[in-house]
């Protein structure tokens, strides 16, 4: 029923609407977790036509007036709880979406799945995602990730590692 609500409310402006009734029975229900997922792929529907406008991934989406996005306030914790579903879909949006959010928090959670995920796509993603608002208390962690054997994960680490100031930082680059 959620997806059919999903479905026939895209593109109009009754998501944040769906979105007010839905994030109440998510929050309040932990044990039931398709009302979370629910929630998740309405998060996806939000933010994913302005997600598509942004050119550079060291911005965050922008609106129709050219405006920098935020995902709901209270969307950090069904995100958080996606990133352990079982569902790589639900991860991988959650990642995405983590990923534009630049908090620090966000930052943690999504480095912990780069660094124990299955799916290699998806701790790439992680990895980047965690590259945007990581600070240099979180440079030995890329560090590790640095000198994985994946080249994909290589790659990302060492993005993060030049997008971060500090020394430690620097030092792990040369």
């Amino acid at each position: 029923a959620a997806r059919m609500l999903l479905q026939l409310n895209r593109g109009t402006q009754e998501l944040a609407a769906l979105e007010q009734f839905m994030q109440p029975l998510a929050l309040g229900r932990p044990q039931r977790p398709v009302y979370r997922r629910a929630l998740v792929e309405l998060y996806a529907a939000l933010m994913r036509p302005t997600a598509a406008r942004t050119l550079d991934s060291r911005s965050r989406p922008l609106d129709a007036r050219g405006e920098p996005t935020a995902l709901p306030q209270g969307a950090s914790k069904p995100l958080l709880e996606a990133l352990a579903d079982t569902d790589t879909s639900q991860r991988r949006i959650a990642v995405e979406l983590l990923g534009q959010m630049g908090s620090a928090n966000a930052a943690v959670a999504l480095l912990t799945t780069a660094e124990h995920d299955d799916d290699i796509v998806l701790r790439r993603l992680a990895l980047l995602g965690a590259a945007a608002a990581a600070s240099e208390t979180l440079a030995s962690r890329f560090l590790v990730l640095a000198r994985a054997p994946e080249r994909r994960l290589r790659d990302a680490a060492a993005f993060g590692l030049a997008r971060m100031s500090g020394s430690t930082a620097r030092a792990a680059l040369h």
